[in-house]
């Protein structure tokens, strides 16, 4: 009878772990993907996922601090030569991308160390 508890019991745990990620999963699928700065800015605590990528985007402003939750940024294919500083007091960012964009490789440096938990995207 024992045996069969554990059964039960570690099919439970299996169950819930499964239900979880995908629970997790359907929910990333479902956030909001803001691809305009104006937009972000009028919902600024709302904003997780901000793709800017091909819009030739030479500057950032400040407010970009303002976006406290921004976990994932795409600012790919642009063409930024720096960033302003308040980017680096987005404590949530885990996912910067700069691919394509004319960065000095002291401005590189420079970037990277406002992320020391992450890799930033250059190439």
């Amino acid at each position: 009878m024992s045996i069969r508890f554990r059964k039960v019991g570690m099919c439970l745990l299996l169950f819930y772990f499964f239900s979880t990620e995908v629970k997790s999963q359907n929910e990333k699928a479902e956030e909001k993907i803001y691809r305009d700065l104006r937009e972000a800015f009028q919902n600024p605590s709302d904003v997780h996922i901000l793709s800017l990528s091909n819009q030739e985007i030479k500057s950032l402003p400040r407010q970009i601090a303002n976006l406290k939750n921004l976990r994932e940024l795409d600012l790919g294919y642009n063409q930024l030569t720096t960033l302003p500083k308040e980017i680096g007091k987005l404590q949530c960012l885990y996912d910067l991308d700069l691919k394509e964009n004319p960065l000095s490789v002291y401005e590189k440096k420079r970037i990277q160390k406002w992320f020391p938990a992450f890799d930033v995207d250059f190439e």
